[in-house]
């Protein structure tokens, strides 16, 4: 798999991957156009989609329904601004009584992640 990258000017890139185009920019106060998300905005949003997928498996796997499933991304920058410093993530699943598989449901979203030290101790899941 590819995924291409153009600079179109100021701060602002245009991101080519199988058939889809994603434009990322900067907020004007960092040089950028504020046209589009920023790289660590889309970076989250990513990362907040793939947990979606993995809950929305296990929830299938176990006979619980997903619908109406949500994850809610609230995350800062480091202090000196060089990462993302924390993550908080609200996994929601109405329609589904999480009970005693709650655990197993944040397992089962979170060990992609952690075992490739991609969130590693940054992220503090719920549900």
């Amino acid at each position: 798999m590819k995924t291409h990258v153009d600079f179109l000017g100021t701060r602002k890139f245009k991101i080519k991957t199988r058939d889809f185009e994603i434009i990322t920019d900067l907020p004007e106060q960092k040089g950028g156009d504020n046209t589009a998300p920023t790289p660590p905005e889309l970076l989250i949003a990513s990362l907040g989609s793939c947990m979606g997928i993995y809950a929305a498996r296990y929830c299938e796997t176990a006979g619980m329904d997903p619908a109406g499933m949500s994850i809610e991304m609230d995350w800062e920058m480091s202090e000196d601004k060089s990462r993302i410093g924390k993550i908080d993530v609200l996994l929601n699943i109405p329609n589904a009584e999480l009970g005693p598989r709650k655990k197993a449901v944040i397992a089962a979203v979170k060990t992609p992640y952690e075992g490739g030290q991609l969130i590693g101790s940054a992220a503090v899941l719920k549900c």
